[in-house]
């Protein structure tokens, strides 16, 4: 992404965020700036609430049906004492829209560095779906594979792709469509509450060398796979994460089909795949 264009969206996060703290008069002295992937994230100073703005991902996720899934999962969690890092207690706990964005707020949490990181996150992704087994509210299906669909149909409207490379895509949705489809109508035990995009760049290491998973705006449900395919994917694709692969590996051993895992590494890179043609559009 140009450097013009994530200013601009850094820019447009920061008057909406300000403009929401207005609007619910919290006694903010500083606005701080702590990063932009696909959310812009402010810490609101001395409150030590960090307010979450849709940046890139507004393309995708920045409705409010989507965030307030994400404040309700992630508010459920935390009264389980999951790994989670919690939304704040101190603002009105719902979305908040401004300019076509969506501002949620959370806990300020101090990210480290720790040691046996890969290890702790794959142990409190686990802990997290066995307490999301007692979440009974509704969530879509796959969403991040979906919305990696959407995401293809925006980019051959504005004629974003090569007819080649359009058609090559699209042959590769409608296998996927044609195999995912037969998991959905299989074994509904199979179907399961899930993180929905869980990469290592979802957790927060805290100080006392916990991991916190965060960022549920794509939470879903579909087969425990799709969760895993995410790490897959992200260990292979991480030189920092590639060694614990078999780590990876042993613990999936008891709870994965290899045939479903290969199924959603193959979806998940279509979506990922999706979020590159994006960044190189903008």
């Amino acid at each position: 992404m140009a450097d013009k264009t994530q200013q601009a969206i850094n820019e447009r996060a920061r008057k909406a965020a300000e403009t929401v703290v207005e609007r619910l008069d919290l006694d903010v002295d500083e606005i701080e700036f702590l990063a932009s992937k696909g959310n812009v994230l402010f810490l609101l100073h001395p409150l030590e609430i960090v307010a979450r703005v849709s940046g890139q991902a507004a393309r995708l996720t920045s409705h409010v049906e989507a965030r307030t899934r994400e404040f309700e999962v992630a508010r459920y969690l935390a009264s389980t004492n999951a790994p989670v890092a919690p939304p704040s207690n101190a603002v009105e706990p719902r979305p908040h829209t401004e300019n076509g964005l969506v501002v949620t707020f959370w806990d300020y949490v101090e990210d480290s560095d720790i040691e046996n990181f890969e290890a702790k996150a794959i142990s409190a992704l686990q802990d997290c779906h066995k307490r999301l087994a007692g979440y009974d509210g509704d969530l879509p299906f796959l969403q991040g594979y979906e919305d990696g669909k959407r995401l293809f149909l925006i980019l051959w409207r504005d004629n974003a792709l090569s007819s080649g490379k359009a058609g090559n895509i699209v042959q590769r949705i409608a296998a996927l469509d044609k195999e995912i489809a037969e998991v959905k109508g299989g074994d509904s035990a199979l179907i399961v509450p899930l993180h929905g995009d869980a990469h290592p760049g979802n957790t927060l290491c805290t100080p006392d060398g916990e991991v916190l998973w965060n960022d549920w705006e794509d939470t879903c449900c579909g087969p425990i796979e799709w969760d895993y395919a995410c790490l897959v994917v992200d260990f292979r694709e991480n030189p920092q994460h590639r060694p614990a692969l078999g780590l990876l590996e042993t613990a999936m051993a008891e709870t994965v089909d290899p045939d479903r895992l290969d199924l959603m590494i193959r979806a998940r890179e279509l979506q990922l795949d999706m979020w590159d043609e994006t960044a190189e559009a903008l």
